[in-house]
């Protein structure tokens, strides 16, 4: 996950010299797609589960999800405080966290038509792709 993190971050940093008008709009689009993808009815999802059958595959893809999301978000609010960045890290880690909780309610409340309910794991994995994020971008911004 570092190997990845530390991927992402070049790649975004030094190839393609992103500005945060550009981390913005990539934060906007994800969190469409984020929410697209948790309150669609499971049914959509029927061919891919034939596809792809190994167990926990829903915890993947909300780690996979979040972390996504936890790196753009952290790019945003990086921008406007850059002094203070435990301050950054802790707002992400709370916005995640809550995003993730308002998803699994809206899961909960839509359960006659989406057939999905609210999940302590699934906001567990929310929350730790988060932290390892984090702490992935920590410990590459202390080498650099």
């Amino acid at each position: 996950m570092l190997r990845l993190v530390r991927f992402i971050y070049i790649y975004t940093k030094k190839a393609m010299k992103i500005t945060t008008r550009q981390y913005r709009t990539l934060l906007v689009i994800w969190i469409i797609i984020v929410l697209l993808l948790l309150l669609l009815p499971q049914s959509s999802f029927a061919h891919a589960n034939r596809l792809i059958n190994f167990p926990h595959k829903d915890k993947i893809a909300h780690f996979c999800l979040f972390g996504v999301l936890s790196f753009l978000l952290f790019k945003n609010l990086e921008y406007c405080n850059k002094v203070f960045k435990i301050r950054v890290r802790l707002l992400t880690i709370t916005l995640i966290f809550s995003f993730g909780l308002l998803t699994e309610i809206l899961q909960e409340m839509m359960y006659n038509t989406s057939k999905r309910n609210f999940s302590l794991a699934d906001l567990f994995f929310d929350t730790l792709a988060c932290i390892v994020v984090m702490i992935g971008l920590y410990l590459y911004n202390r080498r650099h």
